[in-house]
């Protein structure tokens, strides 16, 4: 399969972010929805495949993905933006060529987090190449052949959410001026696989040590489970904030491995995963500057339970949003909108 949605390089991103507009402790958050957001961007997503055997000796495959320059806007709480992956952000630098088509969307509602992953990528190369073969003589080992598939839908409800916003930095049409916290609770529900015309494991590291694992051409993985959490913001001086989530989840499910011989081989998996979230900047009634992160993923054991695959989403994001007062005019054309 070709996928060429993200034209150029490029890509045109669509995200419907929004918060409803119950009652918050005004003490705590600053609601902004009845400003207009103006932002500029900079992002990259990425899927990540690593495999290894007991944490060492890991075999990192990566995309040769896009990052991406955009513009966007936030009104009450609909948001929308447009990106493009501009060459001069995008060296080759010998990793190869990647078809991509990435789509995360985040949806920030006040009393809980709904994240949606599909992720389809063909072309990686092996970061860890000269750790592996120092005698290689590219400066990564590819491989056009691997693509890999994430499908995935998270939620976690906000038990704190009239003291805690996560629209604040991942949204930002909130202000989170004190600090505070919440407790989170929710599922996840994954499907993965990663295919290749050959093994998993390189050629010229074809040894014992991989074990079963060098046999594996494709592996599938359907994972389903909840999920307990805790997220933070330390804030200083009302603008100043730093953000961490972090969430672990029981993934329990099928997984199956087809092996070069023909063999399949399928076995039902518990596997702890951990997901992130991630931000600091500044943030103001008058403007904001912030990086932000977020990470989903699922870890699964190999044959035999020897070793462990890995298979990971997210993106890295800095934002700058400048914000605005809206005319009466154009208040009254909103109050007509579903927004």
């Amino acid at each position: 399969m070709k996928w060429k949605i993200l034209l150029l390089l490029g890509g045109i991103i669509f995200s419907l972010s929004s918060i409803s507009q119950e009652t918050v402790d005004s003490n705590y958050i600053h609601v902004l929805t009845e400003k207009l957001h103006l932002r500029t961007f900079t992002s990259n997503k990425y899927t990540n495949v690593v495999v290894s055997t007991n944490g060492t000796n890991s075999i990192e495959y990566e995309p040769n993905s896009t990052t991406t320059f955009g513009v966007g806007a936030t009104v009450r709480s609909f948001s929308l933006n447009i990106a493009y992956g501009f060459r001069f952000l995008n060296a080759e630098e010998g990793k190869g060529k990647t078809n991509h088509f990435d789509l995360q969307a985040n949806l920030y509602k006040r009393k809980y987090v709904m994240d949606i992953f599909v992720q389809l990528y063909e072309g990686f190369y092996l970061n860890n190449t000269n750790a592996l073969n120092e005698n290689y003589t590219l400066p990564f080992y590819l491989r056009p052949d691997l693509n890999a598939r994430l499908y995935g839908v998270s939620y976690l409800h906000v038990f704190n959410s009239d003291k805690f916003s996560y629209a604040a930095p991942f949204v930002q049409n909130e202000i989170q001026e004190k600090s505070a916290g919440s407790f989170l609770l929710g599922g996840k529900m994954f499907y993965n696989s990663v295919a290749t015309d050959s093994s998993l494991v390189p050629s010229f590291t074809q040894d014992s040590i991989y074990g079963v694992i060098s046999n594996v051409q494709q592996f599938k993985a359907f994972q389903v489970g909840p999920t307990v959490g805790y997220a933070y913001s330390l804030v200083a001086k009302k603008h100043l904030f730093l953000i961490g989530s972090l969430d672990l989840s029981f993934m329990t499910g099928p997984v199956r491995f087809n092996s070069l011989d023909g063999k399949e081989d399928e076995q039902w998996q518990v596997n702890p995963v951990i997901g992130a979230r991630l931000g600091l900047g500044y943030n103001s009634p008058g403007w904001f500057l912030g990086l932000t992160f977020l990470q989903e993923g699922t870890t699964l054991k190999g044959v035999d339970k020897l070793g462990e695959i890995n298979i990971s989403g997210g993106s890295v994001r800095l934002n700058y949003v400048k914000r605005f007062e809206m005319s009466k005019k154009f208040k009254t054309l909103l109050a007509k909108l579903p927004l």
